[in-house]
C-alpha cells in the first residue's frame, strides 16, 4: 500500500475529528454565549425606572379638567339646581327654620343619590366630570368670595387664642388618630387620611394626604364618607346648639371660633355659619381658613417622616430599596404635596375688602352668589355620597375609630375655647 493511500484515510479521519471537535467547540461556545446573554437579560439589565409624577403633571391634569367639554355641558345643570335651592330663601319666614339652603341641598343630593337610576346616571362618563368639577370648584368659589365678608380687624379680633386653638386641634387630633389606629390595628394608610380629614379640612386634606400614604381608592372613599357623615351631623347639631348658646356659656365670637375649629369641611363651616348668624359665620370662617393654611405644613412634615418610616420597615423585612437621586426625591415629594391656593386667595379678598370701599349692594350680590355656589357644591357632595360604601367597607375597628375621632374633635374644640378664650 502506497503512502498516499495510507495518508488519505488518516487525513480524512483527522479532518473529520478536527471538524467534529471544532463544531462541538463552536456549539459549546454558542451555548455558553447564549447562557451568558440569558444571564445578562435576567440579572444584569436594570428594569426601566418608573416615571415619577411631578407637580407639572398635576397642573396638567387640573387644566384638562377645565377644558373637558363634558364638564361644561353638565355644569350648567348643577348651577340651575343651586339656583333652585337658593330660591328657598323667598319662602315667607324661611329664616326661622335655622337651616341654610346648602343644608337642604346636601339632603336633597343624598336622597337623590340613593336612587339606583340616578346613581347610574351621574356616573355616566359624560355626566360625572361635571359633577366632580362642580363639587370642588363651586366650594372654592364660595370660599374665595367669602373673603369679601371678612376684614383684617376681624382676624385680629380672633386673637392668639383662636390661632393656638387651631394649631392644637390639628396636631393633637392627628397624633391621637394615629395612636388609636395603631392600637385598633387599622391599616396605616386609612388611619393617616382619616386623621388628616378630621384634624384639618375634610376631603381636601384626605385627597392631599392620600398620595403620601399610598392609600387605596376604597380607603379614600371610606375616609371621605366618614367626613361627610360627620359634617352632616355638624350642620344639624350646631344650629340647634346656637339657640341655647348663652346657657352653654358661649358668645357669638366664641361659638363661631368653636365651630370653625371643630367642623371638618369648609362647605359645612359656611353652611353652619349661614344657619346661625353673620357674626358666627365670620369668626368660624376665619379660624377655618387658618386651619386650612396649616395643611401644607402638615403635608410637608409627613413628606419627610413617612419615607423614613417606610425605609425602616423595608430594612426590617430585608427589602432592597430603589436608589433615587436628590432631584428625583425632590420631584416625587413636591409631586405629592398639595398647596391650598384658594386659602391664600381668601386672604387676598380679605385684604381687598379691608382697604377698598365696596358698597352694601355689592356685598348683598356677592352673598347671594355665595349661597348659589355653596348650594350647588353641597348638592354634588350629597349626590356623590354613597352611604352603602360606609356599610360595606367599615369594620368595627374603623367604625370605632371614626366615632371616637368625631366625639374627640367635638369635645376638644369646646375645651380649647373655654381654656384659651382669654388669650
Amino acid at each position: 500500500m502506497s503512502s498516499d493511500e495510507v495518508a488519505a484515510p488518516i487525513s480524512s479521519s483527522s479532518y473529520s475529528s478536527s471538524s467534529g471537535s471544532s463544531s462541538r467547540s463552536s456549539n459549546s461556545s454558542y451555548s455558553s454565549s447564549k447562557s451568558s446573554i440569558d444571564d445578562i437579560n435576567e440579572s444584569d439589565v436594570e428594569p426601566p425606572k418608573k416615571r415619577i409624577p411631578t407637580y407639572g403633571d398635576r397642573c396638567e391634569a387640573y387644566w384638562k379638567a377645565y377644558v373637558n367639554p363634558y364638564v361644561w355641558t353638565s355644569m350648567p345643570v348643577i348651577v340651575v339646581i343651586g339656583i333652585l335651592f337658593w330660591c328657598l330663601g323667598f319662602i315667607p319666614n324661611y329664616e326661622k327654620c335655622m337651616l341654610s339652603q346648602s343644608i337642604f341641598a346636601i339632603i336633597g343630593g343624598v336622597l337623590l343619590g340613593a336612587i339606583p337610576a340616578v346613581q347610574k346616571f351621574y356616573h355616566h362618563p359624560k355626566v360625572y366630570p361635571g359633577v366632580a368639577f362642580s363639587k370642588q370648584q363651586f366650594m372654592r368659589l364660595a370660599v374665595l368670595l367669602y373673603g369679601f365678608r371678612v376684614k383684617l380687624e376681624d382676624i385680629a379680633e380672633v386673637g392668639w387664642g383662636g390661632a393656638i386653638s387651631a394649631i392644637l386641634m390639628v396636631i393633637v387630633s392627628f397624633l391621637l388618630c394615629t395612636l388609636l389606629g395603631f392600637l385598633l390595628k387599622v391599616p396605616g394608610g386609612l388611619t393617616g387620611i382619616i386623621g388628616c380629614g378630621f384634624s384639618i379640612c375634610g376631603i381636601a386634606a384626605i385627597l392631599s394626604a392620600a398620595s403620601l400614604y399610598n392609600a387605596e381608592s376604597s380607603q379614600i372613599s371610606l375616609a371621605c364618607v366618614f367626613v361627610i357623615v360627620g359634617g352632616f351631623l355638624d350642620i344639624i347639631i350646631y344650629p340647634s346648639l346656637y339657640s341655647i348658646k348663652e346657657k352653654l356659656g358661649f358668645t357669638e365670637k366664641s361659638f363661631g371660633v368653636t365651630a370653625g375649629i371643630s367642623i371638618k369641611e369648609i362647605a359645612h363651616t359656611v353652611s353652619v355659619g349661614l344657619s346661625c348668624s353673620p357674626e358666627v359665620s365670620k369668626y368660624a370662617m376665619i379660624v377655618k381658613m387658618f386651619k386650612v393654611l396649616l395643611m401644607p405644613f402638615l403635608l410637608i412634615a409627613l413628606g419627610f417622616i413617612l419615607p423614613l418610616i417606610q425605609k425602616c420597615q423595608e430594612k426590617k423585612r430585608g427589602i432592597q430599596q430603589e436608589k433615587m437621586s436628590t432631584y428625583e426625591k425632590c420631584t416625587a415629594f413636591w409631586g405629592k404635596v398639595s398647596i391650598p391656593y384658594f386659602a391664600f386667595l381668601f386672604i387676598l379678598m380679605t385684604i381687598i375688602n379691608s382697604y377698598t370701599n365696596i358698597s352694601q349692594k355689592a356685598h348683598d350680590i356677592l352673598n347671594e352668589i355665595i349661597i348659589v355656589s355653596l348650594s350647588a357644591s353641597m348638592f354634588c357632595v350629597g349626590l356623590t355620597t354613597d352611604l352603602r360604601e360606609l356599610a360595606r367597607g367599615t369594620t368595627w375597628r374603623v367604625f370605632l375609630l371614626g366615632i371616637i375621632m368625631y366625639l374627640w374633635v367635638f369635645g376638644f374644640s369646646w375645651f380649647l375655647d373655654h381654656f384659651l378664650q382669654n388669650i
